[in-house]
């Protein structure tokens, strides 16, 4: 009797549940703040959980396809010179301005959907997205000095990831390849704790209002005490992001149903044109369910990361593999 007495308190022990608590907090955050999914775009340009990759890759692939809509060269008409600058340095300023629009606006952004969504604000007055955007303002230069070092250090561990690639492409023995896989998983892992260090450092300047250095100290003693709780969560992350992808194609593949059919009957009547406007409709139907579980995803990342980052602050969480260790001795 006095054994299930112990089994039942160890139980209700909220440590016992930290996964289940902060990722269904993080779920429900994410879909509570909707009207936070824009921002997370933006936020998501700089720091993602790679749905941009994705819709990187597959826009490239229809600009392949559809040469005429999705390309670029509405630049290439402008005149060789312009008030003595040549075309290219018009093209040059232009992608320049645009590149320092973007991650002004991203960086505004990764402060406010971290204010918007942290636990620690959950039972202040909610704060209009206006007011994020101006409390998100006040941060900027640390936030975007963080983005500078985390983005530098993870662009750098990837040109080290391509040395040892270059060597296994030229002499593909087993040597390279193995050298190649390390140098693989050591990214992996760096690109880990960049992230982790990069949103705990995040929430040290927006949340706790500590300085830039403070908070890299900061975050770096969390990342240290408490990796494998760390690890633990990337991975439970990754593995909750693949299944909301996995749900967004589901519905679309429900969902373009009636339109196969429709673009099926359109084409054995030779009606181009319904083809071709049911071509257009599956593809931006796709891109807004890509972008709409993008920005939920997002949105859910960053709940989480601040639900991580308070409970290790306070100390009140620990590793699922130190609860199962510890479980098995006693």
């Amino acid at each position: 009797m006095l054994s299930c007495q112990r089994m039942i308190r160890k139980n209700k022990n909220p440590q016992s549940s930290l996964y289940r608590v902060v990722i269904r907090s993080a779920l429900i955050a994410g879909w509570k703040e909707r009207r936070l999914w824009g921002l997370a775009i933006l936020a998501g340009l700089l720091h993602t959980g790679g749905i941009l990759d994705v819709m990187v890759r597959t826009l490239q692939t229809i600009s392949e396809q559809t040469p005429s809509i999705f390309s670029t060269n509405w630049l290439i008409p402008l005149p060789t010179t312009f008030f003595g600058m040549t075309a290219l340095t018009i093209k040059t300023g232009v992608a320049l301005l645009m590149l320092l629009t973007i991650f002004i606006a991203s960086v505004i952004s990764q402060s406010a959907l971290a204010i918007g969504v942290s636990p620690r604000n959950a039972t202040r007055p909610r704060l209009a997205l206006l007011q994020l955007l101006f409390a998100a303002g006040r941060f900027f230069w640390p936030v975007a000095t963080l983005n500078v070092i985390s983005l530098g250090l993870l662009w750098g561990s990837r040109f080290l990831l391509l040395l040892p690639l270059g060597f296994s492409l030229r002499d593909p023995s087993f040597l390279s390849v193995f050298i190649y896989l390390a140098a693989y998983c050591l990214f992996l892992g760096a690109s880990l704790a960049l992230t982790a260090l990069h949103f705990f450092a995040l929430q040290a300047i927006v949340i706790d209002q500590r300085t830039l250095m403070v908070a890299l100290v900061r975050c770096y003693e969390h990342f240290k005490r408490a990796w494998v709780i760390v690890v633990e969560t990337a991975l439970v992350l990754t593995l909750v992001g693949v299944a909301i992808f996995a749900f967004t194609l589901l519905v679309f593949a429900v969902a373009v149903i009636p339109l196969f059919l429709l673009l099926a009957v359109a084409a054995t009547l030779g009606y181009q044109t319904v083809v071709g406007i049911g071509m257009l409709i599956g593809i931006l139907l796709f891109f807004a369910l890509l972008f709409l579980a993008g920005s939920y995803a997002i949105t859910m990342q960053y709940a989480a990361w601040g639900d991580l980052y308070l409970r290790i602050d306070e100390r009140s969480a620990r590793a699922k593999i130190h609860r199962l260790l510890h479980w098995l001795i006693a």
